[in-house]
């Protein structure tokens, strides 16, 4: 028997409790299908911008306006059509809160962006070695430390900054701990005037290429170290790169190296030294997935570090606490100065350079590493 209450509602036009729950079922399917969709589209846009920077986040805005716009006209024209039957209207737009984020992302950006660019017209040394000193107040990296070879701790190096040292730091690590802690923000450094070296897809990355520029940290590619290197500026690198960081193995000291010898050509061409410099304890810093090698390794050739790791447990991208860094800095490998190196030289002075390194690591092992027996791989 039909209940009275309906039959006057339908009476009236106005739609009945079956019909209403068909057109909110409708409409559920719709708003779950236009939520996966701005999902997806949202962090894809995100991603897409990292990769692409300036000119691929103006061409994401510009879609996203686009669509927010045409979003909205196509809601505002069916919902006045459609003002007399509530059953054809159209859910809320999706695109515009989709623009409005976008939107409200790339203007904290710039406002940061600003900001840092304000500071580097502004900054000094000063600052940034007060700065650096701050850092450095922290137990966090309280428990790290510089020892030259053959000098004790305490003993400080004089070292003159037009001298053209070139520091190669070992091991990359995944985060580059040592290179951070030990290196940037040392004081053993902070009067060498050193250029600092990191790998180019860094300057790719909003934030943190503005965080580079700002610290007056460049990029390690071939024309920027010649331009450095013919100046006689100080500089430090990482010559292992990613893949040394895709090889990382905890507790195991592994390089990557034979086959990284561009920079001792360079060192040959501009007359350099050479200092070797290994950090003990870089290696107990984080676990790192050991599956997947090769795959891990391709992924290094469109210059992604192929790595999944783990450090401290509440935060997994942050290093494991607690450790011990100690960087020491070998004694220099005297290079001649050879304007056009041959390929015969700069294989010769690699060998002396891993040699080198070799014996750095070997003789300081048990003073300052985990295990006294440890053996070094180089790749």
């Amino acid at each position: 028997m039909q209940d009275p209450s309906s039959e006057n509602i339908l009476n009236k036009g106005i739609p009945s409790v079956s019909v209403q729950n068909k057109a909110c079922a409708a409409q559920s399917k719709r708003d779950t299908i236009f939520t996966s969709i701005y999902s997806f589209l949202w962090s894809r846009a995100l991603f897409l911008y990292v990769l692409l920077s300036w000119f691929g986040s103006f061409f994401v805005f510009i879609i996203c306006a686009a669509y927010a716009l045409h979003d909205l006209f196509r809601y505002v024209r069916e919902n006045l059509r459609h003002t007399t039957n509530p059953e054809k209207a159209i859910g809320d737009p999706v695109w515009p809160n989709f623009f409005l984020g976008f939107a409200l992302f790339l203007i904290a950006y710039w406002c940061i962006e600003w900001i840092l660019l304000t500071l580097d017209k502004t900054s000094n040394d000063a600052f940034l070695r007060s700065l650096q000193q701050k850092f450095r107040q922290y137990p966090y990296f309280n428990q790290s430390g510089v020892v030259f070879d053959g000098y004790s701790p305490n003993e400080k190096v004089h070292l003159m900054k037009d001298d053209r040292n070139l520091f190669a730091f070992h091991p990359h690590g995944v985060a580059t701990c040592g290179w951070m802690c030990n290196g940037v923000l040392h004081s053993s450094f902070e009067l060498l005037n050193i250029k600092w070296l990191v790998s180019s897809v860094i300057f790719v990355i909003p934030f943190l290429r503005n965080l580079m520029t700002w610290s007056h940290k460049g990029p390690v590619k071939k024309s920027h170290m010649i331009e450095l290197m013919s100046s006689g500026h100080n500089i430090a690198l990482l010559p292992g790169g990613f893949e040394e960081a895709t090889l990382y193995k905890r507790n195991q000291p592994i390089l990557y190296i034979s086959k990284r010898a561009g920079f001792i050509k360079l060192a040959l061409k501009f007359g350099y030294k050479i200092f070797p410099v290994y950090t003990f304890g870089e290696e107990q810093t984080y676990h790192n997935l050991q599956s997947f090698l090769s795959w891990r390794l391709a992924l290094n050739r469109l210059k992604i570090p192929g790595i999944v790791v783990r450090g401290i447990w509440w935060c997994p991208l942050l290093p494991s606490s607690g450790i011990r860094l100690i960087t020491v800095v070998g004694k220099p490998l005297l290079l001649p100065k050879i304007s056009q190196p041959t390929d015969q030289d700069v294989q010769n002075f690699h060998a002396k350079y891993i040699q080198a390194l070799q014996s750095l690591f070997d003789s300081n092992k048990a003073k300052y590493g985990r295990d006294p027996h440890a053996k070094l791989i180089i790749l």
